[in-house]
Order: structure tokens, then sequence, then C-alpha cells
């Protein structure tokens, strides 16, 4: 291995292991930026390490030392101040790991040198929700080049290609298990199939080539992916910002979804913005208690307490979050969806959009996300104004009610979270096409609850076959075609 290289590996390593706090950490490519951020999906609070620059000076020995630049960039988001502080905590974090006698377990190397730190400042990041605060020093790399230069010796050297060695080539009797068979495909792929695509293993196979990693699909010519917008997923029981034009590997799956909009104008604190309204004020702005710990492992949800409150004229406890009026046509359809839990088991819960359709339905101690679908009314009666989303309770058991994430999208379906922070926001439609050849395939698709649907007769005739955005799940995780006429068959 490079020296260079290795010291990469170690200093990973390293801060793996000194912050296990962190969600991701990882070394990068050069320096950090907001295309770095765009282009790959980073779970905060995450570290990031790059090598800035390497100046080279000749050694008494005949080869050469690098005076390593080195930047690590500690990043934080969510709200301010909050996102700040947690980003300045993660750097000092790495001041403490650089101490004087820091060598990341490695021989012919110098002490940190020349440490700073500063904030990177800038509206795109804010805009973003993210707080970046770099941690820079040097350290010498001695004797980088020690004993290559042997005349007459090659110089030996690895490249990887898609995750595989590029050169040398290994002899024909040490191929790899998954490597190409005398019918093309790789062990992996079923047989008879012109394409597949297996998201949870994080591979693909089309137009004859094997792809070890959805990305360098995503980045040949044999596929194309576009989401002008940035999308929420599941990702290790976490709830995960994937950036604009980047697929959403999830938990489940690959995620494809229509375009969907959330009118709610704050979902991420629903004590926020003017979409909370109490039953007859019960409970209050006042009787809601944030920072409580939602579904995904963070602290967005809000609690009340069903005896904490007196309850309205009919004895209910809870809230009306309304969207701003003629956000909509009267009789829309749309569905409104919430995650909701209770501190006990009960049935007395209220879900339901405007006050059409009430009804109790239980609750457990886990997160569940409701969702009910009718038509949204405009006007200020009982049973019609702009409220999206009505929820409650009809008893006053000591009970304590979480709610998290609430939405409203027009259409007959919840689709994935779209966070709110003062106005509606819009997530684009998944737009994933495989470039497969012309002709005619039957595609069966594999979902996160290992139900299949089968699209038969599916015929391509130049421009590859887009992802349909209305399968009857959103998260897929196989995609087979099988030719019936051309593309192979």
């Amino acid at each position: 291995m490079s020296r260079i290289n290795e010291f990469r590996t170690a200093v990973e390593a390293t801060f793996t292991a000194a912050l296990p706090v962190l969600r991701s950490c990882a070394v990068q490519f050069g320096r950090f930026d907001l295309d770095e951020l765009q282009r790959n999906t980073i779970r905060a609070p995450a570290l990031r390490i790059g090598v800035i620059r390497a100046p080279v000076q000749a050694s008494a020995g005949g080869s050469y030392d690098v005076g390593l630049e080195i930047a690590a960039f500690a990043i934080a988001e969510g709200k301010e101040p909050g996102r700040d502080a947690d980003a300045w905590a993660i750097a000092e974090a790495v001041l403490a790991v650089l101490s004087p006698r820091q060598r990341f377990g490695l021989a012919r190397i110098g002490a940190p040198q020349g440490l700073r730190i500063a904030p990177l400042i800038s509206g795109q990041f804010d805009r973003r929700g993210v707080s970046v605060v770099a941690v820079e020093w040097t350290q010498a790399l001695r004797e980088v080049t020690a004993g290559v230069f042997a005349e007459g010796e090659p110089i030996e050297l690895t490249l990887d290609v898609n995750g595989a060695p590029f050169w040398p080539p290994p002899p024909d009797d040490t191929l790899p298990d998954d490597s190409l068979p005398e019918d093309g495909r790789p062990a992996w792929v079923p047989a008879g199939a012109a394409f597949y695509l297996n998201a949870l293993a994080d591979r693909a196979w089309i137009n004859g080539r094997a792809y070890a990693a959805l990305e360098d699909l995503i980045a040949s010519p044999d596929a194309d992916f576009a989401r002008p917008t940035v999308g929420t997923g599941v990702v290790d029981g976490a709830l995960v910002t994937f950036a604009l034009n980047t697929p959403r590997l999830t938990d489940g799956g690959l995620l494809i979804e229509d375009a969907s909009t959330n009118l709610i104008l704050t979902s991420t604190d629903v004590r926020e913005g003017t979409g909370w309204l109490g039953w007859w004020n019960q409970p209050s702005l006042a009787n809601l208690t944030g920072g409580i710990a939602d579904p995904f492992g963070g602290n967005g949800a809000v609690r009340w307490n069903a005896a904490a409150t007196s309850g309205s004229g009919s004895g209910i406890r809870g809230g009306r979050i309304a969207v701003n009026a003629g956000a909509l046509a009267d009789q829309t359809e749309v569905t409104s969806s919430m995650w909701v839990r209770a501190s006990d088991a009960y049935s007395s819960f209220l879900f339901s959009v405007n006050s059409v359709g009430v009804g109790n339905t239980g609750l457990t101690t886990t997160w569940t996300r409701k969702t009910h679908t009718a038509n949204y009314r405009t006007g200020s009666s009982a049973a019609a104004d702009e409220r999206v989303i009505l929820f409650g309770d009809e008893s006053n058991e000591n009970v304590n009610i979480d709610v998290f994430g609430p939405q409203c999208e027009p259409g007959n379906k919840a689709t994935s979270y779209i966070p709110t922070t003062g106005s509606s926001a819009t997530r684009a439609a998944d737009a994933l096409t495989l470039a497969v050849e012309d002709g005619t395939y039957d595609v069966t698709v594999t979902f996160d609850d290992d139900s299949t649907q089968t699209l038969s007769v599916i015929v391509v005739d130049g421009g590859g076959w887009g992802v349909p955005t209305d399968l009857d799940r959103p998260h897929i995780k196989t995609i087979l075609g099988v030719a019936t006429s051309g593309g192979g068959a």
C-alpha cells in the first residue's frame, strides 16, 4: 500500500474508534464543500478527513518526505444554535485525539503540527441546515518512496476498478466465485435474466456488465437517475436526508416515489408556525413539551399528557393542524399522516382529516404512522375548515402522547417524510432509467415485504426503461428483467 493511503486508512480507523458517537466517519478526496454534501449522503453528526495537499522534499537517503496538510471536517445538522455547538464539540474532540504523541500507529511519521480550528461560513450550508467546523494540521510522512527506485526493477502498482483488482489480473484458476461464468452472468444473477438490480446487495447486472455498487451503475451509460430535490429515507433505523440526484438506498431497499408536497408549514415541530389549534386551546402550546425522542433517533417529537389538560367541551384533548387558507381547492383528496405513540397502550385516540371519519384507533408504546385519506374542506364550520389533521384522546388517563412528523399531501397515499420548517415543501420524483437493449421484457419487482409485482410485455424501443413511480410499494429489493423478444432473448 502507498504510504499516503496507509496514512489515510490509519487516520480514519483512529477517529472512528475514538469518536463512537459519530454516525459516519470517513476519509474523502480533498476538501469538503457544498458539492460534496450534495453528491453524497452524509449521516450527521459526521467527520470527513481529507489530505488537502502534500508538499514534497527530497531526503538525505535518496527518497522523499511529504508534509501532509490534513483537514478534518466536523459536520452537524439540525436547528441553530444546537448544530453549531455540536460541530464545535466534534472539532474539540478531534483536537483531543491529535495529541503531540499521535502517530496513528505508523512508523517514520512526525507529530501533528500547526493545528488550527475554524468554522466554514456559507449561506448555502446554512440553508441546508448544516454547520461545519474544520480542524487543520500538518504531519510529516518520511521516506515515502523509499525502496521503489532500485534500478532495473519495475514499480509494483495495483489499482481497483469497481471494487476489483484492475492490474495485474489474477490467474485463471483464482477467479472469484462471482466472476463471469461461460454464459456471461455472475453467479448472483438469476438464470435467464436480461438485467437484474439488487438494491439490498447494492449491485446490478445490465447489458452484460456487472456493477459492484449502484452508484457505479448510475455513473455509467447503462443507467440514469435524477431527483432535483433532496429526499428522506431510513438507513440503519435513522432518518437520513439524501442529496439531490442521489438514489435513496434505505433499510427497505431502493426508494422510488412520485413527486409529492407536504402542505404542513412546520412539520419538524408542531409547536411552531400557525398550524397548531388545540381543542378549545386544550392542550395549548404551553402544555406541549418538545425535544422528545422521535422514531428515528432524533429528538423532534412533541408530547402532552391527557390528564394534565381539561379538554374541550366534548372532553377531547388533542390538536388540529391546519394549512394556509387557499392552499387547496375544496373537496381535494388528501392523505394526512403522523407518527404517534403513547406511554401506555390504550384505544381512545382519534385521527382523521377534518372532522369527517373520526374514529378511535389504538395506540401502543411503539411508534406507529397513522394515515387517513379524505377530501379537504374549506370554510370554518365544525365539519369543514382548513385543518388537515385532527387528533386527540377521549379519556382523562394519565397517559403521555407523543407525536412526530405531521404530513398532508394531495392524493390517496402517504409517501416518505418531507420535513418542513416554515413553508410547504416538495420532493421531486425519483427518476431511474435503465438503459437496457431494445426488446420486450417481463419485469418482476420484489418489495420490502417480499411481495412482488410483475410488469408484463414491457416494450423498450430506444431510451431504455424507466422504473415506474406508481408501483404497488415504494421500497424495491430487486428488479428482474427477462427478455421475451430482442434484448438478448
